[in-house]
């Protein structure tokens, strides 16, 4: 369905409108879920490039776009292209609130704070998610984010050895989550997950 509203678009409307960056984003979605990664991230950038001629570089919709390519990076195993793209956005980010904190900023120094790790780069790990925490810190709907900040501490806790704080991290993410969402099962997922994998290491 997505194909198709393409291409009654670019009949349409021609290969310049901003109409179509949403239909390439669209196709990329869909191709992350299934997970055809090398198609998701060739529309994810006919969608940036469309908006970057459109809108220009500082744009929320450019900023977006290239947040969306790092996840693609991210799931590619490519770390490195993945944190160019989310620098710039927080960057950019930042450019536009003059400074002021954002939590969407803050959500990017979590998904860098995780490339770090996964890059055994925990030192770096630990600055981001205090950057994270740092800004959550200015919102009164932080609580809703808190739960992911205690279970990424819990990641990093567990990749350094740290067993028991792993645990005690993830066992308030799983807390929090309980009383966020206690009526979505689904969100007990991951802090189960990782509750989980540091007893089993703990035993280990």
């Amino acid at each position: 369905y997505y194909q198709k509203g393409l291409d009654i678009r670019l009949k349409v409307y021609g290969n310049k409108h901003a109409v179509l960056a949403n239909s390439y984003t669209q196709l990329a979605s869909v191709y992350i879920e299934e997970a055809k990664y090398d198609l998701a991230l060739e529309y994810y950038q006919k969608s940036y490039d469309l908006r970057l001629t459109i809108y220009g570089k500082d744009h929320l919709l450019v900023i977006n776009s290239w947040a969306a390519i790092a996840n693609v990076y991210v799931a590619l195993g490519d770390y490195g292209r993945a944190l160019q793209h989310l620098t710039e956005a927080i960057e950019a980010r930042t450019r536009l609130t003059k400074g002021e904190p954002q939590m969407m900023i803050a959500s990017y120094y979590s998904r860098v704070g995780r490339i770090h790790i996964a890059m055994a780069r925990y030192k770096e790990a630990q600055e981001c998610f205090a950057k994270s925490f740092e800004i959550m810190e200015n919102f009164s709907e932080r609580e809703r984010d808190l739960p992911e900040y205690y279970s990424n501490m819990g990641d990093l806790s567990l990749a350094v050895g740290k067993v028991k704080e792993a645990k005690e991290y993830y066992l308030k993410s799983l807390e929090l989550s309980t009383k966020i969402h206690a009526q979505d099962n689904k969100s007990m997922i991951s802090p189960l997950t990782s509750l989980a994998k540091a007893c089993i290491v703990q035993k280990i």
